[in-house]
């Protein structure tokens, strides 16, 4: 599928119950996602030196509560464009080097956004 004028979104999700209550504070724990043709990227961590990205439906992160989409614009990037910035990014997003401060799931989602759209994700995502 051609992937060049295609929307992107950020999907933010709640991972813990208390984002209920903090979140108009602005403080909370999140996970993200970037989205694309109905599928959604993440990274996570894992015991191996391979890539951590991987993919799932749209706005059903495992383990994490929905909480919203944020539009990040289009890309102008082909199908094929966006396989290879995912390839690349793998190479820096490796499962063995996720790091819930340094190196995260919103990490990699700002990165992608950047790549995709020229844009970062908003920071409250990633505080």
């Amino acid at each position: 599928r051609p992937f060049r004028g295609a929307k992107v979104f950020v999907n933010v999700y709640d991972l813990n119950e208390v984002n209920t209550y903090t979140y108009e504070f602005g403080v909370g724990a999140f996970h993200s996602g970037v989205e694309i043709m109905g599928t959604e990227y993440t990274f996570g961590g894992h015991e191996n030196s391979s890539s951590g990205i991987f993919t799932h439906n749209a706005k059903q992160a495992p383990g994490a509560r929905f909480r919203c989409s944020i539009d990040m614009g289009e890309t102008d990037k082909s199908s094929s464009d966006i396989r290879a910035e995912i390839g690349v990014l793998g190479e820096h997003f490796k499962g063995n080097s996720y790091h819930l401060v340094f190196k995260n799931c919103n990490h990699f989602s700002n990165e992608l956004c950047l790549r995709l759209t020229g844009k970062p994700i908003p920071s409250w995502i990633n505080r």
